[in-house]
């Protein structure tokens, strides 16, 4: 069995289609996942985020829940939106100095060119990537758990002294 991601939020609302709107601090898990030093090197150090997320366990807004993820599918999508743009920067800088040689132009100007065209292409490459693991329910985060649940007191039944 793979291992998850764990991270704890709290549901913000709630949104149409069996899904949730939930606050993340991604401090608290980050510690136990193992795509922990890929996230925190290429920039996944923010402290806050809101997303939407799949709700099976009916969790309602003030809830406190976990959300899970395989840690497979977050190194893959950290691999697809960080290093392929890096990848893309090099390749097209290396090849922009290549072809200035062959063109006459300087390599200075073959350099820049070419790393605009790669980091270009590259994100063309990650927009197609994304759509299509937008699309699959591994890179998706579900909440898994409530860990506390809010009660709102009926309005008829409080006491108002």
């Amino acid at each position: 069995m793979s291992s998850q991601c764990h991270e704890q939020g709290v549901v913000v609302k709630l949104v149409a289609g069996e899904r949730a709107l939930v606050n993340v601090h991604r401090a608290a898990s980050c510690e136990q996942c193992a795509a922990r030093g890929a996230c925190l090197t290429l920039g996944g150090g923010a402290k806050k985020i809101s997303i939407v997320v799949k709700n099976p366990v009916h969790a309602q807004a003030g809830d406190t829940v976990r959300l899970s993820m395989p840690e497979l599918s977050v190194v893959k999508a950290s691999t697809v939106a960080y290093l392929i743009p890096t990848l893309g920067l090099v390749i097209g800088i290396l090849a922009g100095r290549f072809a200035s040689g062959l063109s006459g132009i300087s390599t200075g100007a073959g350099a820049l060119v070419g790393g605009l065209a790669g980091i270009a292409a590259a994100f063309f490459i990650v927009r197609r990537m994304g759509s299509r693991m937008s699309e699959n329910e591994k890179y998706e985060p579900a909440i898994t758990q409530r860990i506390n649940t809010v009660t709102v007191p009926d309005k008829d039944n409080v006491n108002n002294d």
